[in-house]
């Protein structure tokens, strides 16, 4: 019989061994239930074989916390860098999750208020669904990334936080979401992305006019080694430093 004071732990699989294994890595600090069949549906999370050693038992606690943990704020967005300004502003004074809208479907974060960023009419209907799945939250809507639109964003959130409250974005922070904005607007890129492009572009013309080791031409482009270098270079342009320079002879 479960006590009142251990988590219960649903077990689900069709090998009689497998649970037995699940009941022996758990039943130290949890009760444990077991069933050879179920669904998804209604789980916290689940956990697939094969599972490294102490997976199963971080998985729980990782879930456990979040059920314990106060509400926070819920940035919706299929656009990474969307509403990343706000999700810093944040940061530090209330819980702050970002996610995608499939991953906010299916997340028990404890939301007290939910950003929902649609960009255009298409992404609306699937949006408005999230409303109701969290239906105690506070429903903030983003369609612009101006800064002005930002700063009025942050303090619609405020407004609904009561004593965790956030200050509105200062001067200096306007400039540097309205430079971030404009990056985007005129490069289809993130200034992050452009810098690493900007750094790439250097390296490359290092690599073509020069006979410089690639240990100094990362130090000369900003990485730490020719590994992360290399690594950078890869990702922007499809090839590693040395097959670049090789087919620019």
């Amino acid at each position: 019989m479960a006590t009142a004071t251990r988590p219960t732990v649903l077990s689900v699989d069709d090998e009689a061994g497998i649970r037995d294994a699940i009941c022996l890595e758990l039943e130290d600090d949890f009760d444990v239930v077991t069933t050879a069949s179920g669904m998804q549906l209604g789980a916290a999370d689940y956990v697939t074989k094969p599972w490294e050693h102490g997976e199963v038992v971080a998985t729980i606690q990782r879930i456990l916390r979040e059920v314990d943990a106060p509400p926070g704020v819920l940035l919706v967005s299929d656009d990474a860098a969307a509403l990343v300004p706000v999700a810093l502003a944040l940061e530090g004074r209330i819980r702050v999750r970002a996610m995608s809208v499939a991953a906010a479907s299916a997340s028990n974060f404890a939301v007290q208020v939910v950003v929902l960023h649609a960009p255009d009419r298409s992404k609306v209907s699937a949006l408005s669904a999230l409303s109701a799945r969290f239906p105690n939250a506070t429903t903030v809507w983003v369609t612009d990334e101006s800064p002005q639109h930002i700063d009025k964003t942050l303090s619609d959130i405020s407004a609904n936080l009561g004593r965790h409250g956030v200050p509105r974005l200062s001067r200096v922070v306007l400039a540097a979401v309205e430079l971030m904005v404009r990056f985007r607007e005129a490069f289809g890129l993130t200034a992050g992305a452009y810098y690493v492009r900007l750094r790439i572009a250097v390296a490359c013309r290092l690599l073509r006019d020069t006979d410089e080791k690639m240990e100094d031409i990362a130090q000369q482009v900003g990485y730490s080694g020719a590994a992360n270098l290399s690594r950078a270079f890869k990702e922007v342009m499809g090839m590693r430093p040395g097959e670049f320079r090789r087919s620019s002879v």
